[in-house]
């Protein structure tokens, strides 16, 4: 009896000193001193079982963390312990003296964004390739495609799309793990420095019980060798058990950096698509669905204050919510709002792109110049591979950026007729899909052209 007092009393003490160590590492890694406060400082561990952590909170605050703060908490308890737990959160005591705690089997534990879905997700031209990608994986039953590659600019949508597979197939009993891999690494590194061979083989079991992984912001792995051998045995040990994988990134396989060539030869295993930079046309769309989601009709928006938003305010989908946003608030508290492109400006005055800056003539000279082409040659009747490249790439870009028809665009190129114009469009088109060097030429002439915005 008095050695069953002493080990209660020695547990008890046991879930003080740890629950102490968790506040401290919840607060010193905490983004904001409010969140520690408003969601962190009140969860407390009330039970450690060999495998499985139990933390009571409430109700409210579940919700919040199994959304947004799982892989923190986790981490957190991670550090406290020196090692992989099993994380169960509680709302009653009584859910665990009743053994009714509902977790998922083994410890394959979902941290996937239910707000992230397909119904919130802006589709166009410039991502139909990747939704494409996107609807295979989940219409399947067996693995279709992996790996799924995905590469785009930052701030088109990447991890909103990752998140949205993850609910589609969650919805079918599967279970997914987003990866972040500043968590990631950390976690890695920590058992690499403690030396501890037998935990790293725990997180490459750990992961690879799931039945789909994402990795996003893949880029970020570069150059970490050693969390790399542990993050290529995760990704070949899944491909070979014909296991889902999607990965995201900046940038092309073959153009990340800091990536052993296994690396290179297993991403491209499966198959790559890329989100494209949006045209007027995309956001001028993206802006109509955003208003949809507010519950305003974009139809009482003229063309022109659309257009405005769409050249104004294009550099990512953050910033497309930001504007939306912002006109949400004006029509909220100011009377004299008006949907007029003449409001817009005022509202935004200031922070708006003066994309009148750019011009056909500008493109031209920056085109020219980045191909070391006489300008007379672009805009004349020369036919020699290169000017005819050019041109076409000239072409493209009056119309993605400017926005002008096939026909003015013709005009300005010795007279062409709007389907000569319409055939180059497309040909570059198609080739940013698949020809690396008119996608870098391209991404080069922006970044040239976005210097004298």
């Amino acid at each position: 009896m008095k050695t069953s007092t002493t080990t209660k009393i020695q547990k008890t003490a046991n879930l003080e000193v740890n629950n102490e160590l968790l506040l401290k590492e919840l607060e010193a890694n905490a983004s904001d001193p409010f969140i520690f406060d408003s969601l962190f400082s009140n969860i407390k561990i009330v039970e450690e079982q060999e495998s499985k952590i139990f933390l009571l909170l409430s109700s409210e605050i579940r919700a919040i963390i199994s959304d947004k703060y799982d892989d923190f908490i986790k981490r957190a308890i991670w550090t406290v312990y020196a090692g992989y737990r099993e994380v169960v959160y509680i709302t009653d005591i009584n859910e665990m003296n009743k053994n009714t705690v509902k977790t998922q089997s083994s410890s394959v534990v979902s941290n996937i964004n239910k707000k992230l879905t397909f119904e919130t997700y802006a589709r166009g031209e410039f991502n139909k390739f990747a939704l494409n990608g996107a609807d295979q994986i989940i219409s399947q039953d067996e693995v279709f495609i992996s790996p799924l590659f995905i590469f785009s600019s930052s701030g088109l949508g990447k991890t909103h799309l990752l998140h949205a597979i993850g609910n589609e197939l969650l919805s079918k009993n599967k279970t997914c793990k987003y990866i972040n891999p500043d968590f990631f690494t950390r976690d890695i590194v920590q058992q690499l420095q403690a030396k501890d061979h037998d935990k790293i083989n725990e997180i490459v079991e750990y992961y690879g019980q799931y039945d789909c992984l994402m990795f996003d912001d893949v880029q970020l792995f570069g150059n970490r060798e050693h969390t790399l051998n542990v993050l290529f045995n995760i990704i070949n040990n899944h491909i070979n058990a014909s296991k889902q994988i999607i990965i995201c990134a900046d940038k092309r396989p073959e153009e990340l950096g800091g990536f052993e060539q296994r690396f290179i030869t297993r991403f491209q295993g499966g198959v790559t698509f890329e989100i494209h930079d949006p045209s007027v046309e995309d956001v001028s769309e993206i802006f109509k669905f955003k208003f949809k989601q507010k519950n305003i009709n974009p139809n009482n928006f003229n063309n022109d204050a659309i257009q405005f938003l769409a050249r104004n305010f294009n550099n990512s989908i953050r910033e497309i919510d930001g504007t939306v946003n912002k006109i949400m608030l004006f029509k909220n508290s100011d009377q004299r709002f008006s949907y007029d492109v003449s409001y817009l400006k005022n509202i935004f005055k200031g922070g708006e792109k003066d994309k009148d800056s750019i011009t056909p003539e500008k493109i031209v000279d920056i085109v020219a110049k980045y191909y070391k082409i006489d300008k007379k040659k672009l805009t004349g009747k020369n036919r020699s591979a290169p000017v005819v490249l050019a041109r076409r790439i000239c072409m493209w870009l009056i119309k993605d950026i400017l926005g002008l028809t096939f026909k003015e665009i013709g005009n300005m190129f010795g007279g062409q007729a709007h389907s000569s114009v319409m055939v180059s469009v497309e040909y570059i088109d198609k080739n940013l899909k698949s020809n690396s060097s008119v996608s870098v030429a391209l991404n080069k002439i922006k970044d040239q052209l976005k210097k004298i915005i």
